[in-house]
Formats: structure tokens, sequence, C-alpha cells
């Protein structure tokens, strides 16, 4: 069986802050930043799964959910890619919304030209 690089190195990566949350009760908080990589890496290898690494790790399911999120979005070409071109979607569509109200007020102002001219 495999060792966990987990095993025996938690205190070297982890680090701990409490912090209280409504005067009730302390919280820990992770914030190695490098310790939720590599556990991050373990899921999307899939050396081992998520509900397993959380139980070694003693992190919550949605904190492993985030990081895991966050790595994927930052560290993977193709949804940089999506991101980027989602952005200029938006743009070009509300680009696209504003020349359409353009178009709109010139065939009205057009529309109104022509009927004061036939009035007369």
């Amino acid at each position: 069986m495999k060792r966990s690089p987990f095993s025996g190195q938690k205190k070297k990566y982890i680090k701990l802050k409490k912090r209280k949350s409504n005067g009730k009760t302390n919280k820990k908080t992770y914030s190695n930043k490098r310790f939720n990589e590599i556990a991050v890496k373990l899921v999307i290898e899939g050396v081992k799964s998520q509900r397993r690494i959380v139980n070694e790790i003693g992190v919550n399911v949605n904190n492993l959910q985030k990081c895991k999120k966050e790595y994927l979005n930052s560290h993977d070409p193709e949804r940089v890619r999506q991101k980027a071109e989602g952005l200029e979607i938006r743009r070009l569509r509300k680009e696209l919304k504003e020349a359409y109200l353009e178009l709109e007020i010139l065939i009205k102002r057009s529309h109104i030209f022509l009927e004061s001219i036939y009035e007369v």
C-alpha cells in the first residue's frame, strides 16, 4: 500500500490559525497554499478519492472543492481560454445590443423626418 504524502507531514504543511466566529467557537483555517495544491493534485490525478483525502487531512469537503476549482481555473489552459472567450462574447453581445438600439433610434428619426416632409 502506498504511503500518503500527508502521513507524518501534517504539521509541516498545515499552518493553523484560530479565529473566533461570533464569539462562540474557534474554527481552524488552513492557510498553506502548497498543502492545498498537493491535496488537489491527488484528487485530480485520481491517486485518491476526494473523500479519502478529506478524511486523512481533516479538511472540510467544501474547502477542498473550492481549492480544486481555483486550481483548475488557474492551471488549465483550456479553462483560461474559455474564460477569455466568455468575456469577449459578453463584450460583443453588449456592443451588438447597443448597435441595435442605435439602429432603432435612427429608424424612428427617419420616419419622423419623412412624416414631416410629406405632411406639408
